[in-house]
């Protein structure tokens, strides 16, 4: 694998932006919630956490006030698919 470029195209390594962080080692972890047992008019927020970490990698991290801000370390959690099976039951 090659060395993590941040100035490159975003690579879909499962990571949030594409980042060479996991949960361990980043200072800022995302905990997904794929749960829509409660919402009200139309499913479909349950896919938010997996459209977030898909989209993710298409994202410029660039910030001309913060130099090299994507080292702050940021990670996502697993997505739970217990917890998408169980809100599909409880959403029936």
């Amino acid at each position: 694998m090659s060395e993590f470029n941040p100035h490159d195209v975003g690579m879909p390594n499962g990571n949030m932006f594409g980042f060479p962080n996991n949960p361990e080692s980043a200072e800022v972890v995302l905990i997904p919630m794929p749960w829509e047992v409660t919402v009200s008019f139309r499913t479909g927020t349950a896919g938010g956490p997996q459209a977030m970490l898909d989209a993710s990698v298409q994202l410029d991290f660039f910030d001309e006030d913060i130099a090299n801000a994507w080292e702050t370390g940021i990670a996502m959690l697993p997505i739970s698919a217990k917890l998408l099976e169980r809100s599909k039951e409880l959403r029936i």
